[in-house]
């Protein structure tokens, strides 16, 4: 996601109360980690951010997700930890992404059978900056990656499914910014009967950001995808979430949202942390 520094919302004290006691753990282990820009982080929003970290910097995001998916009388309720990315600055303009979705634990409606855990699928991949905002030509980025399969057969897409976007961001004013997402990819899963079927969809994002302080940020995003190779309506999903910065180096970030179309998760929540290292 892009940098949201600021808030638009009134902070809420018990909130703000509990951010101030984690401020001051992340202070003690990290009182060094003070840098003259701001941690921009892809996370908790599915709008990925328009610039590669710095030469150098190693960042690390991570965090939870719970997902709930109800289909008639059928239930499912799935959690996720630590949906792990790494990205590694090689050179100015260009980072090395290092993804992993984590340990999964899918807990179904009794009519589906037991609950069960595995571990998920890695990916790989680059962030490239194309060009810097100027004027009304927004900043933007090109990402690429592909799936590692290495997750559980429950969790794993039994197949390498590349992907590729664009991202794009301009400041609208001191307070509001604007960052949008278009992007193919292909995904795989395992049918029950037993062959693996690969799709290709286009993908969309679109997030403004609202910030009115140093510490905390805010957001409003819709997204989705359509798949191009099947007969079925588009997936459109809204989220929002709120922002901490505990230092220029550490973000603590929360998120939920919820399907606004048939087919998507009826509602989502997320929460995590970034931190951000630099030799």
């Amino acid at each position: 996601m892009f940098l949201l520094n600021n808030s638009c919302f009134t902070k809420p004290k018990r909130l703000s109360g509990i951010f101030g006691i984690i401020h001051i753990c992340i202070s003690l282990i990290f009182p060094a980690m003070i840098q003259a820009a701001e941690i921009i982080t892809d996370r908790p929003d599915q709008t990925e951010s328009s610039s590669a970290v710095g030469y150098g910097v190693t960042q690390i995001e991570f965090g939870w997700m719970q997902t709930f998916e109800r289909t008639g009388p059928l239930e499912a309720r799935l959690n996720e930890f630590p949906q792990a990315l790494v990205r590694i600055g090689l050179k100015s303009g260009f980072e090395l992404r290092i993804g992993w979705d984590g340990y999964a634990f899918m807990n179904p409606s009794s009519a589906l059978g037991d609950s069960f855990h595995g571990s998920g699928d890695a990916s790989i991949g680059a962030k490239i900056d194309l060009w810097k905002e100027d004027g009304p030509t927004p900043q933007a980025a090109l990402l690429i990656d592909v799936t590692l399969p290495i997750g559980r057969d429950s969790f794993t897409s039994n197949r390498v499914d590349p992907s590729a976007l664009i991202s794009l961001s301009n400041e609208l004013s001191e307070i509001f910014s604007l960052g949008c997402n278009l992007g193919v990819t292909s995904s795989s899963a395992i049918e029950t009967s037993g062959k693996t079927e690969t799709s290709v969809s286009g993908l969309y994002t679109i997030a403004l950001g609202a910030g009115l302080t140093e510490t905390y940020g805010a957001f409003l995003e819709i997204f989705g995808e359509k798949r191009f190779d099947q007969d079925e309506a588009p997936l459109h999903s809204l989220d929002g979430g709120l922002t901490a910065l505990f230092s220029k180096d550490i973000q603590l970030d929360i998120a939920a949202g919820f399907g606004l179309s048939s087919g998507a998760p009826d509602w989502f929540i997320t929460s995590g942390l970034s931190i951000r290292l630099q030799k």
